[in-house]
């Protein structure tokens, strides 16, 4: 039974081996329907969640820039009070104030 996903592209095949190939060819197109829809969805979820990392990726670098960008210091903590981001504002400043320390 073909891996076709929605785009049309046919990743591979979902096949069954036995001693009986007849008996296995009768069942094979019923008994595959949903085994192979389920791999299909495997990979398409696969894919997305690939998608999702890189725009996130992509949306923090754009924030990191955004925030090294402006001229005051910046931090970001978590809810827990630990650190997350610095811009490069606050990394100069803490240098500038462990260094007269």
């Amino acid at each position: 039974m073909p891996l076709v996903v929605d785009s049309g592209h046919r990743l591979g095949t979902l096949c069954v081996l036995g001693p009986k190939a007849e008996d296995i060819k009768r069942k094979a197109d019923q008994d595959l329907t949903y085994p192979r829809r389920q791999v299909i969805n495997l990979l398409d979820l696969r894919l997305a969640n690939r998608q999702l990392k890189n725009l996130i990726q992509s949306k923090t670098h754009e924030l990191a820039n955004f925030f090294d960008r402006i001229g005051d210091a910046f931090i970001s903590l978590d809810k827990n009070w630990n650190y997350v981001f610095a811009n490069k504002q606050l990394g100069a400043t803490w240098s500038i104030a462990t260094q007269v320390s």
